[in-house]
């Protein structure tokens, strides 16, 4: 596309196969939900790093995970499983690290779904949050919204009990993403999670995790060590609001108008 940058993609293994493929596009969003979801899948599947986006229009870094300097959009696989009583037969999961320019988001859509029809992608997933910094930060329930391309992943998602998002709008790469599969009729998702913007929201990550634990139901995800960190930082969140309320009551009458305790 004339004046949008170069994407390539390189494997580091050779070929991979692919087919009946659930595709999952991770990258930081609110609540960091769509990076944690990215990753407890890389990590509880063990999936493989098999490839990787490159472009010099990407943010210049490498990323040292586990010692290795890493490209900062990669590819990563499940095995194929050939089984006629599932839908998906095959898990991957492109993850991004860093926040992507917005220049750069419209030629990466477009390689995406690009790569997504190539390699026989059956359904292609975003997550993103939904900034709710109003909500209660125990015991929360958290709603998972979803948008659809096509009328079967709509109905599909709503036996889910997922609710459908019927007016608003969605940015970023995943608004790209759905508008590219709408006008291509090819299917994307994006599932929409109730999440906290000033620190990771793990509980909202659980809360995607079992919808997607849903889409391949013979994929059992543990949610328990996510549910241990959300208390973790909750504790520590609780920590520092009992702090400041104990300093605010020390100062009297400075208190900055507009802030409620």
């Amino acid at each position: 596309m004339a004046g949008h940058p170069n994407i390539d993609i390189h494997y580091f293994n050779g070929e991979v196969k692919f087919n009946d493929v659930l595709l999952i596009i991770t990258h930081p969003t609110v609540g960091m939900v769509s990076s944690i979801v990215g990753n407890y899948l890389i990590d509880h599947l063990d999936l493989k790093l098999v490839g990787a986006f490159l472009s010099d229009s990407f943010y210049p870094t490498a990323v040292v995970h586990k010692g290795l300097p890493l490209p900062p959009v990669r590819i990563y696989s499940g095995e194929y499983k050939d089984d006629p009583d599932t839908v998906f037969d095959q898990i991957v999961v492109i993850a991004s690290d860093l926040p992507l320019d917005r220049e750069v988001m419209f030629p990466l859509a477009d390689r995406l779904i690009e790569w997504a029809q190539f390699n026989h992608t059956r359904a292609l997933v975003t997550v993103e949050g939904i900034n709710r910094e109003n909500a209660d930060l125990m015991g929360r329930n958290i709603k998972v919204s979803h948008v659809s391309t096509t009328q079967s992943g709509h109905e599909f998602l709503a036996e889910m009990g997922t609710v459908h998002l019927e007016n608003g709008m969605v940015g970023g790469l995943s608004g790209i993403l759905l508008s590219k599969g709408y006008i291509q009729q090819f299917p994307v998702i994006s599932l929409l999670s109730d999440a906290h913007q000033q620190f990771p929201d793990s509980r909202s990550a659980v809360a995607v995790l079992s919808v997607l634990n849903k889409l391949v139901p013979k994929i059992d995800i543990d949610f328990e060590p996510l549910l241990q960190e959300a208390e973790m930082v909750e504790a520590q969140i609780r920590k520092s609001l009992m702090g400041i309320k104990q300093d605010v009551k020390g100062q009297g009458p400075s208190v900055p108008q507009g802030m409620y305790i």
